[in-house]
This record gives C-alpha cells, structure tokens and sequence, in this order.
C-alpha cells in the first residue's frame, strides 16, 4: 500500500525520475487506502507517524506562485475541533513528536539530494528539466516511466503508470 512518492523531484538526461521517500496508496476519491466504508482506519493501533500526528504536523509545497514553504495541514474541518480543550501533556507530546517527525523529514530530503548527486555523478548523468517535463507528459498519458526511490541507504528502482497511484473500488 506504499507507492514512491508523487513528487518526482529530479529527472536525469535518461529519463529516469529521483524522489526522496515512499506515500500510502489513496483512493480515486483521494482517501487513504486503509479507510474503510465507515470511514475508520483499518489500521488505527499500527497506524504510520504521520498518521498519528495529524492534522497538527507542517507540510512544505509550493503557494500559487511556485513559493515553497511550510505550510499546516489542516483537515480540522473533518478530523477535530476548533475549540476542543487539550491538556498540556497531549500539547506537549503533539508538538514533541511534531517536531521529530519535520526533522526526520529535512534529514530524509537532504540526504536524498546528497545520495542523487553522488548517483549523478558516479553514472555520468545529469538533471534535465526539458525530459523531465516531456516524460511528465507522457507519464500522464499512461507511458511507464523509471523512478528511483531513495530507501535511506540507496535507490529502489521502480517502473510506474499514473494509474498504480490510484486504488479503484
């Protein structure tokens, strides 16, 4: 139910895209893949990190205007409430495993960059945004594309179509 990533950050002049890390399969509708009709985590008590935090955790994308930054990611409108009263030590240990979970998750992307240009390097390639942007498009059209998932140590290589990222019921 882990797919690379979406975001495939570089593309080298073979055509074979680099992404830092792994997400959960979703939905067509976009909800998780372990929600079940009742719409209830199949997988509540080994739920992910992330899952466990949310939605009080930071998200980095880019604004409208290509600017990236930290931005919250909420879902208060359908996980929580505005004025419900949490203790201090839930704040605490919220705002604690916040905190660990956005420093895994710069360590993760700088390495993943050390590691690519390491790869780069060693293989004679290069990152090429004019291939990037024409596989984007036939990835978009259903051609399989290569993607290297960084794995912490090195790269999972995987052959991918758009649709491997959607679970449809």
């Amino acid at each position: 139910m882990i797919m690379p990533a979406p975001y495939f950050e570089i593309c080298d002049n073979l055509g074979c895209f680099y992404v830092s890390g792994y997400a959960l399969k979703v939905k067509e509708n976009g909800d998780c893949a372990f929600l079940n009709e009742d719409r209830r985590c199949e997988i509540y008590g080994d739920r992910f990190e992330i899952c466990r935090i949310y939605p009080y955790m930071l998200h980095r994308e880019a604004d409208e205007y290509g600017n990236v930054d930290w931005r919250q990611i909420s879902g208060l409108n359908d996980h929580g409430e505005y004025n419900a009263e949490i203790s201090d030590e839930e704040c605490r240990k919220t705002a604690e495993m916040t905190a660990a979970y956005e420093k895994d998750f710069l360590v993760q992307e700088r390495d993943f960059y050390k590691r690519v240009l390491e790869h780069l390097g060693e293989n004679g390639l290069k990152p090429v945004r004019r291939i990037y942007d024409e596989k984007m498009r036939a990835f978009g059209r259903g051609e399989p594309i290569t993607v290297f998932v960084y794995n912490g140590d090195g790269f999972d290589e995987r052959v991918l179509v758009s649709g491997d990222y959607v679970i449809t019921r």
